[in-house]
């Protein structure tokens, strides 16, 4: 009798839990096994993916490695053609396998997955595009392809350059990181200290070839002068776009007018120190010669007068405006007046 009674309980129990069951599965639990909602002809009871059109019994599993079971038969890609697809490997655990996840080494990413409402480069639903999420969300073009478009990166042409960039420990007056600062060095080694002596934006340890005048930095307009300045730092004063003319008798760079003695390619305006030789001659063009700086150039020097006898490139040397020379061949060599321009083109002038 009690083994009998049992026996009763347990059916009653097993009916009881079927009936939990089947009242789950009705309208009233959500599932309906009669809906069609992918309208493929085939009810939720008999698709094994109600959702997806072209995924039914009727259907034909397509000759590509999708990690679908399109037909319904309880096989994955078992069509009948020469393709050979991957290894069924789901190594990160999302229930999808390669080719079909895109990405299998993130759960977060596989066919099934939402697309994000974000300007992101990530294809989480394997779409093969990464901005077709559901939202009014507007992407901007990435052009340099560094992961930051066209609205959050300050050089969409250079992808050193973005938001996520370190600042390079330069005065190279390039904002790396997108922050407005172009000075802004991370720490650690970079000591680097940057200038601007004349306020033009322009260091003087960067591209600012003379940071002591504001209308001189790259980018200046060149003026149409003949003059010695060389306002956009190119390395060229002369560069202007105008059809001046500017006559350069000695080839050095400074045409005449600025430089103070044109027939001599060793003169010409410069910020360096005098040459250290006593060759009385004005190097820099700053009105004196042979003006050491007293530091790398300690040389004292006395001049020959005009028709003393000299040796070229030996000192002492002829004195100002005058040049170290002999008229012809086997005359003695004497200090005359300086040769200038045009009038070297027969050699050197007579004593």
């Amino acid at each position: 009798m009690r083994a009998r009674f049992a026996f009763i309980a347990a059916t009653l129990l097993s009916s009881l839990s079927l009936a939990v069951l089947f009242q789950g599965c009705d309208g009233g639990g959500g599932f309906d096994e009669n809906a069609d909602n992918d309208e493929d002809g085939f009810k939720a009871a008999e698709d094994c993916d109600d959702y997806a059109a072209d995924v039914n019994p009727d259907a034909t599993e397509p000759c590509a490695c999708d990690g679908l079971d399109n037909d319904c038969n309880g096989k994955v890609d078992d069509f009948e053609c020469g393709l050979v697809c991957y290894p069924p490997i789901d190594s990160d655990g999302d229930g999808f396998e390669p080719p079909a996840d895109c990405n299998d080494q993130d759960p977060t990413v596989n066919p099934a997955a939402m697309e994000p409402c974000e300007c992101d480069t990530v294809d989480q639903d394997c779409s093969g595009d990464s901005q077709d999420f559901a939202c009014d969300l507007i992407c901007y073009d990435d052009d340099d392809n560094d992961g930051y478009d066209t609205q959050t990166d300050c050089d969409d042409g250079n992808d050193s350059i973005n938001p996520g960039a370190n600042e390079a420990c330069e005065c190279d007056q390039i904002d790396q990181n997108c922050n407005k600062s172009i000075t802004d060095f991370p720490g650690g080694d970079c000591t680097i200290t940057c200038t601007d002596n004349d306020g033009d934006g322009f260091f003087g340890e960067g591209d600012d070839c003379n940071d002591n005048d504001d209308t001189v930095f790259p980018g200046a307009a060149e003026k149409c002068e003949c003059d010695a300045v060389d306002q956009d730092c190119s390395g060229d004063s002369l560069d202007f776009d105008c059809d001046l003319a500017c006559p350069d008798a000695d080839n050095d760079g400074v045409p005449e007018g600025p430089d103070c003695d044109d027939g001599d390619p060793n003169s010409k305006p410069s910020d360096m120190p005098e040459a250290c030789a006593c060759d009385g001659t004005d190097n820099n063009c700053n009105g004196t010669v042979d003006d050491f700086d007293g530091a790398s150039c300690t040389k004292m020097c006395t001049y020959l007068a005009k028709g003393d006898m000299c040796t070229p490139g030996m000192e002492p040397a002829c004195g100002a405006n005058l040049a170290c020379c002999s008229a012809m061949a086997g005359d003695p060599t004497t200090c005359i007046d300086k040769c200038v321009g045009a009038m070297c083109a027969g050699g050197c002038p007579m004593p």
